[in-house]
């Protein structure tokens, strides 16, 4: 998880493209802008060569270890993807060395039937689980609907687990929908 201390940004490119993805934007690098103080910069890159798979490793052992030695939740947004599922599977392979880990799946229905064989055998009665509505409410989609099971009160602190930007990495069905946008 990234932490950051944002002022007032008095840069209209960033507010301007946060107002369009209603999300406010934070220059971690200080390039378009230095009105944000941060707290945890961009890690250095490593010049060794390290493949995806023992990348996907030392992050999952490093959560599961940072569970044990900090008493935090793991909760995992799963969507039944092949990113969320990544990152589940990264937990679940080394989860025997880090027992008192303790790992919440955050789903829906949607999750389910997006991989329906991986839920059946490794999430249903293994894993504690968070299911939410696909829709909460009236205007609240799936995603925001997922993320209202984040906001369960176990008296534990927690860290978020995602399989996020892999889309945006490895690509997404829409981009085979629509490759012009």
């Amino acid at each position: 998880m990234e932490y950051y201390y944002l002022k007032n940004s008095n840069n209209k490119l960033l507010n301007e493209l946060g107002s369009i993805l209603k999300a406010p934007l934070v220059d971690r690098t200080s390039t378009i802008t230095s009105d944000c103080s941060v707290l945890t910069p961009i890690p250095p890159i490593s010049n060794k060569h390290l493949d995806y798979d023992t990348i996907c490793d030392d992050r999952a052992k490093g959560l599961l270890k940072r569970s044990e030695d900090e008493n935090l939740e793991l909760r995992v947004a799963y969507s039944g993807g092949m990113d969320s599922t990544t990152a589940l599977v990264g937990l679940l392979k080394f989860k025997g060395d880090y027992p008192n880990a303790d790992i919440k799946v955050c789903m829906n229905q949607k999750s389910i039937d997006e991989y329906p064989w991986f839920y059946e055998n490794h999430i249903k009665d293994k894993l504690d689980v968070y299911m939410g509505e696909t829709f909460a409410e009236e205007g609240v989609g799936e995603n925001e609907a997922l993320g209202l099971n984040f906001s369960q009160d176990t008296g534990k602190d927690y860290l978020v687990v995602t399989g996020e930007l892999g889309d945006q990495i490895f690509g997404a069905k829409i981009v085979l929908l629509a490759p012009e946008k």
